[in-house]
């Protein structure tokens, strides 16, 4: 997480989703592999994996038809570190570090490879406390409401646990002929323990009423993915015929109870609690199957085409009593999600002289989706089928410059929890939940770059153009004014910028990375209030500057800004941080010690505006980012004496 936090025109929000270039809806890959999982589950997935195990990271903003079609901003796949060298190798870390609270890695990776055969593996822990601050408020501005203001604090603290293992293996059953299998499965364990005091105003601006609020609980989660591969060279011109099976499989157990006491004008107990408690032992299951086929056509062209077949089945039981005026009430609402996706593609690479090089695709992908809430009426059935085309032109000058053009259509699709209508109680007068209308988001990109100096100098201009984006509103009732946070189509959404990266040396001993993008989104669409027309300039600045201060010792500083900016119908305010880092190799290069300080001034934080009819929102909300990290790392096997 914090390598993509550093990494061009990446960013994080509010609940871990990653956000690439100002857009949402990015496709996260590990080792090639999709996750199809939450924001949630792929930061837990990713936290539990430290930097140090990452070969490298692609980020695809116009991916080709041979790519998943899901996700409108693009990819960004994550490439772990394999076996590489004869013999036994490994690593092992472990770093403590302290915020507010304590932070705590360990973790082995090993690695054997000897003629045919390759092994590594690896065991990660993770153990820490969270922090979680919010302050936030909504203004009533019709006259007609009994308040005028509501006024609410959050604290949280958080332990989180995590165990995960990576392996991975690879057979050469002959000179054309190789299989592999990969395994990663982890087990998370946190719980919450936190408290909201909320004050309402009437229109004079004295008090209405107040409550305050326990709200503690635990969730236990356990998921792996399992893939089969086989990969056959049918020719020594690159014709090559590969294909891989894959499993997922992920179990939850979600508790949480939730108690509210509400106090009249002089704060006196009504003697009426609220009692919500939440019990979701849910699962899922994902099988997938993919085939592809890469060979030259007419001796000139390169051809590549294949298909895939994805199957997803969720269920979400939703145990729920809520006991109010000293009534207990069955809420209950289970609900139980099928997806299939079923897809082909093919694309055409040809050379077209010396210096140029043209590739046109077009993947087609068919959807079937079956949501069953038993409880209530809100059943729904989805299919639909899709093609999107990708191109790109590329036109080298010169050794050292090159320009591009890229196009691809992608998609978006609702996930399981974004149309699962169960409401979530987050106080007295707020809830969340999904929507079972909500449709699809497409969006058309199109970028036009530029590599400079062999690549250490890249711009990019990009535009696109987003159908039916979906945005989260706040829905308020007239009369008990509680609100329900629920998922929306709006109509549009735009997307234009130009970016500078640039990655070169300046001496011998200092190296400067440096990304800048400046944007601007628009976003238009009604969401109950009218229709709304809300765009704003905006710039994302990222920079790592890497020093080297001896032969064993180097330092790096780093940052990033982000100014205030549209997400959705919201106005985000501006946010950065700035972080040390200084290491040292030890004990004949074997070992590494680490030193580093993430958001030194404790100045990254998720603030928010918006309007909504009558009503504007405001909340500010801050975690423990602010921490001191000293990591040991130590190095063993063949490598390390060959050095």
């Amino acid at each position: 997480v914090d390598v993509l936090k550093r990494s061009p025109g990446v960013t994080i929000d509010k609940d871990g989703g990653i956000i690439l270039k100002g857009k949402t809806g990015v496709l996260v890959m590990l080792d090639d592999k999709p996750l199809y999982m939450t924001a949630e589950q792929v930061g837990n997935l990713l936290k539990a994996i430290p930097s140090d195990q990452i070969k490298e990271i692609e980020i695809i903003t116009s991916p080709s038809a041979k790519y998943d079609a899901a996700g409108t901003a693009g990819i960004i796949n994550i490439k772990l570190k394999k076996g590489a060298y004869e013999g036994f190798n490994g690593t092992a870390t472990i770093s403590y570090g302290q915020g507010v609270y304590h932070k705590t890695n360990a973790g082995v990776n090993v690695s054997y490879k000897k003629k045919k055969i390759s092994l590594g593996g690896g065991y990660q822990y993770n153990n820490k406390i969270n922090l979680f601050n919010q302050n936030s408020s909504r203004v009533y501005n019709d006259p007609s409401s009994s308040l005028s203001q509501l006024h609410a604090d959050q604290h949280y603290r958080s332990p989180q646990e995590t165990h995960s293992i990576t392996f991975n293996s690879g057979y050469d059953l002959s000179d054309k002929t190789s299989v592999s299998l990969d395994f990663i499965g982890s087990y998370n364990e946190y719980g919450w323990d936190g408290a909201t005091h909320a004050t309402s105003y009437a229109q004079d601006n004295s008090v209405q009423s107040s409550y305050a609020s326990t709200d503690y609980g635990a969730y236990i989660e356990n998921n792996y993915n399992t893939n089969v591969g086989i990969k056959h060279k049918l020719d020594t011109n690159g014709t090559v015929i590969s294909g891989s099976v894959n499993y997922t499989r992920f179990k939850g157990v979600s508790n949480k109870r939730f108690e509210t006491q509400n106090f009249d004008s002089l704060y006196q107990n009504d003697g009426n609690p609220f009692l919500y408690i939440f019990r979701d032992p849910s699962h899922s299951n994902q099988y997938s199957v993919k085939v592809d086929f890469s060979g030259k056509l007419f001796k000139t062209i390169k051809l590549e085409a294949g298909g895939k077949l994805i199957h997803t089945d969720k269920s979400n039981p939703a145990d729920i009593t809520i006991t109010q005026n000293h009534l207990a009430s069955d809420a209950s609402n289970p609900f139980n999600y099928q997806e299939g996706i079923y897809a082909a593609y093919t694309t055409l690479n040809r050379k077209l002289g010396e210096k140029w090089k043209a590739q046109i695709g077009v993947r087609m992908e068919h959807t079937d989706i079956k949501g069953v809430q038993t409880s209530r009426d809100t059943s729904f059935t989805r299919n639909y089928t899709n093609l999107f085309p990708s191109g790109n032109l590329t036109f080298n000058s010169s050794n050292k410059t090159s320009y591009s053009l890229l196009y691809s259509r992608r998609i978006t699709r609702p996930t399981s929890w974004q149309l699962n209508p169960v409401l979530a109680i987050i106080d007295p007068y707020s809830s969340w939940g999904g929507n079972p209308y909500l449709l699809p988001e497409y969006t058309d990109n199109m970028e036009l770059s530029q590599s400079l100096f062999s690549g250490y100098v890249v711009t990019t201009i990009n535009y696109s153009y987003t159908k039916q984006p979906i945005a989260w509103g706040l829905t308020v009732d007239s009369v008990t004014l509680k609100s329900i946070t629920q998922p929306h189509n709006l109509q549009y959404k735009q997307n234009m910028g130009i970016s500078v990266a640039v990655n070169m040396p300046i001496t011998k001993w200092w190296t400067t990375s440096v990304y800048a993008y400046g944007y601007r989104n628009r976003v238009v669409g009604d969401l109950g209030y009218g229709s709304t027309d809300k765009s704003q300039l905006a710039l994302t600045l990222t920079s790592t500057q890497t020093f080297t201060l001896s032969k064993k010792t180097s330092a790096e500083i780093s940052g990033n800004y982000e100014s205030p900016w549209v997400y959705g119908l919201n106005s985000i305010s501006a946010r950065g941080q700035f972080n040390m880092a200084i290491q040292r190799k030890i004990w004949a290069n074997k070992a590494t010690v680490k030193l580093a300080v993430t958001d030194l001034f404790w100045s990254d934080q998720w603030t928010t505006n918006s309007t909504l009819g009558t009503i504007n929102a405001y909340s500010s909300q801050k975690w423990d980012n602010r921490v001191v990290m000293l990591t040991f790392s130590y190095r063993f096997g063949n490598i390390v004496n060959r050095l």
